[in-house]
């Protein structure tokens, strides 16, 4: 009589068995290391749960978890994609977090300059048909509407 337990050997997802989970529960992906789908229990009656991706890491001896996004937004390839990129921040003693957090904090800073060099543009162009009060008004209200 044998017991010791066996344990099955672990099943690499795919999109076909993806689509069919729906026991609440985290399934770990075979391929990339700490990435796992993490199937929530559903909300109100009759729909399934949500799928989210997560990356499961240690970093300066913590265990931590980063949310990649939520299936089907994020597909099997692109989880894995953003999983292993996820991994190489952390080799590099970073955050997949704060990392995540400062790329968008410079596109939000990028798309404000764009916008902020558009407007001054478009009152330069307009400056000769507007009479002096209603330019520096247009400029004051853009100037506290839109810029940081």
């Amino acid at each position: 009589m044998n017991t010791e337990r066996e344990s099955a050997p672990r099943r690499k997802l795919s999109d076909a068995r993806l689509r069919t989970l729906t026991q609440p529960g985290k399934y770990a992906d075979g391929d990339v290391p700490g990435l796992y789908l993490e199937v929530k229990k559903p909300q109100k009656s009759g729909k399934p749960g949500s799928k989210l991706w997560r990356v499961k890491y240690r970093l300066d001896g913590k265990e931590n978890r980063f949310a990649i996004g939520a299936y089907p937004a994020i597909g099997l390839k692109e989880a894995r994609e953003l999983a292993w990129a996820a991994k190489r921040e952390i080799a590099n003693a970073v955050s997949p977090r704060q990392a995540k957090l400062a790329k968008i904090d410079a596109q939000h800073l990028s798309e404000a300059r764009t916008f902020e060099y558009v407007a001054e543009q478009w009152l330069q162009l307009k400056a000769p048909d507007l009479v002096e009060k209603s330019l520096a008004a247009s400029k004051a209200h853009w100037l506290i509407m839109f810029t940081p």
